[in-house]
């Protein structure tokens, strides 16, 4: 989870190649807005959280949108939004 990490920098530090995926349901709002928002970042991976049920299950899912870095669920709900910014930003900021 998230709380293993003091910021976003260290996450991206830990891991050269990250692997970003924003799990999202087509009856979701928020969700459709936030797909749009990334929907030219390649390195998020988009995935309908109906179609990839079981692995939603796995990853503790319970409520998306949904972001899930390196495979551990980092956040979910309302915090997902903010979390991709501080993504973004702290992904800009390495050199």
């Amino acid at each position: 989870m998230w709380h293993q990490f003091k910021t976003w920098s260290q996450l991206q530090i830990k891991s050269a190649s990250m692997s970003i995926e924003l799990y999202h349901s087509p009856h979701c709002t928020a969700c459709e807005s936030l797909v749009e928002q990334w929907a030219g970042q390649s390195a998020i991976r988009r995935l309908d959280v109906c179609k990839h049920l079981e692995r939603a299950a796995r990853l503790g899912i319970s409520h998306p949108p949904a972001l899930v870095v390196n495979g551990q669920l980092v956040a979910q709900g309302a915090q997902v939004k903010q979390a991709l910014a501080k993504l973004a930003a702290a992904q800009e900021a390495m050199p």
